[in-house]
């Protein structure tokens, strides 16, 4: 068997959506184990809470 290994480089940037009317970033957590998961919030503190 041979391994191979390809590696691409692209220009790219992961950002929020900075238009005007765009909707913020949701915040969310999941557990690994169970798969259990918070509410989506339009603040990190819920999720964390949650996540505790």
């Amino acid at each position: 068997m041979t391994v191979r290994s390809v590696i691409r480089h692209a220009d790219r940037t992961v950002g929020p959506d900075r238009e005007p009317g765009a909707p913020g970033p949701v915040y969310e957590a999941e557990c690994t184990t169970c798969r259990e998961s918070s509410e989506a919030a339009e603040r990190p503190t819920p999720p964390e809470d949650w996540a505790r």
